[in-house]
């Protein structure tokens, strides 16, 4: 079993003998030299803890099996690009949306599971695929950056999806959610909404929907009722209009998330 402190920076294991019912506690000799932490994941009986080297495109995961650990680098250089055509590196696209921290932010997501809004909203998101991992990127107004990481081999492909509708002179907010082949995007502001969903492997569009603030919604099958996720005693209000319905998202965090159930995409 692979241990790891809450500060991020120390990592252990605890050895089972269930042939003599004893138990051994390692830790590491472990510790993160101008890098940036991203993510830790367990897989076939590994665990990956991903790092990335400051103001760089460059990848480091370290493998911890059977006790023993290595590092393999992967590097990530690509046109990645927020607001204007100059490119970025990795750990800027990553760094925190908001501007008021340093610190890298990736959510982790189980689309096993029914998604939280919260969680769906988060700009980077990480999943778990069949050999390692998908690391998707929201920072930019023009499209969606997906970094495909083999863990087999440590190698890695880089795409990019341009989003449903994007302008460098209006104010737009933007998500993704990725599950199975398909990339689900949606655009809005107050005024007007674009979603769709691609297939990313032909990047065919096999559904989209454009909506404005004047007209009434034609594909809802629920109420759209305003929550405030965590708060058992704020009222629960029905957004009837539609353009209620975008200013309350252009105010903020915008997320969009698909979960499969019985072969039925909801």
């Amino acid at each position: 079993m692979f241990l790891q402190h809450r500060n991020k920076r120390k990592y252990g294991a605890i050895q089972f003998d269930f042939s003599t019912r004893q138990t051994k506690e390692i830790e590491f000799d472990f510790k993160l030299k101008k890098e940036a932490y991203i993510e830790a994941l367990s897989k076939d009986n590994k665990l990956y803890l991903l790092t990335l080297e400051k103001n760089s495109s460059n990848l480091n995961i370290y493998t911890f099996n059977d006790l023993k650990q290595s590092k393999n680098k992967i590097n990530l250089d690509f046109e990645y690009r927020i607001k204007d055509i100059h490119s970025k590196d990795l750990h800027e696209m990553l760094l925190s949306p908001n501007g008021m921290s340093s610190s890298i932010e990736v959510e982790k997501i189980d689309n096993q599971v029914p998604i939280s809004i919260e969680m769906a909203s988060a700009t980077n998101k990480l999943y778990k695929t069949l050999n390692g991992f998908d690391l998707s990127l929201d920072k930019s107004i023009f499209e969606t950056f997906i970094i495909s990481v083999n863990l087999k081999n440590y190698t890695a492909e880089i795409k990019q999806f341009e989003k449903p509708k994007y302008s460098s002179l209006d104010d737009y907010h933007s998500n993704s959610f990725l599950l199975d082949d398909n990339i689900y995007q949606v655009v809005a502001n107050s005024n007007e909404l674009y979603f769709e969903v691609k297939n990313r492997n032909s990047n065919e569009v096999l559904k989209n929907i454009f909506l404005t603030k004047d007209e009434e919604f034609n594909f809802k099958n629920t109420p759209i009722i305003q929550d405030k996720e965590g708060d058992w005693f704020a009222p629960h209000r029905e957004l009837e209009k539609t353009s209620k319905f975008l200013r309350k998202i252009d105010n903020e965090n915008i997320g969009v998330s698909a979960f499969k159930n019985d072969n039925k995409i909801s």
